[in-house]
């Protein structure tokens, strides 16, 4: 290896370097934020990406375009299972305030948890 091949190759590892802890510095900042409207908003980003780079799947190798398809609905069936999904609309909220106070609207969360569409 000659000195102006080393040379390149270690201002190519510097370089690296730099960039690694560039993306680390920039993923501790957004890390630290708390806004739900900022989290929010990365989501949607982050959605409308993929759902960008599925188009594509989808016009170059659509067999593999099913196979992401079936994994992204998936995860949105383990995510709707989950807990975090029950209880959160605007009547169970209300609902769950006012079963303190109210006998009646006790029994409406009782009989209607989780609550199905009528």
């Amino acid at each position: 290896m000659s000195l102006k091949e080393a040379k390149m190759h270690r201002a190519e590892l510097q370089r690296a370097r730099a960039l690694q802890s560039y993306y680390e510095a920039r993923a501790r900042r957004e890390k630290k934020i708390k806004s739900k409207k900022y989290h929010k908003a990365v989501k949607k980003g982050k959605a409308k990406k993929a759902l960008k780079e599925f188009e594509q799947l989808q016009k170059m190798n659509p067999a593999a375009a099913l196979v992401e398809l079936e994994k992204i609905e998936k995860a949105r069936r383990i995510e709707r299972m989950s807990l975090k999904h029950q209880n959160s609309g605007r009547w169970a909220k209300s609902k769950a305030i006012m079963a303190k106070y109210d006998l009646e609207a006790h029994q409406a969360m009782q009989n209607n948890w989780p609550r199905t569409k009528n």
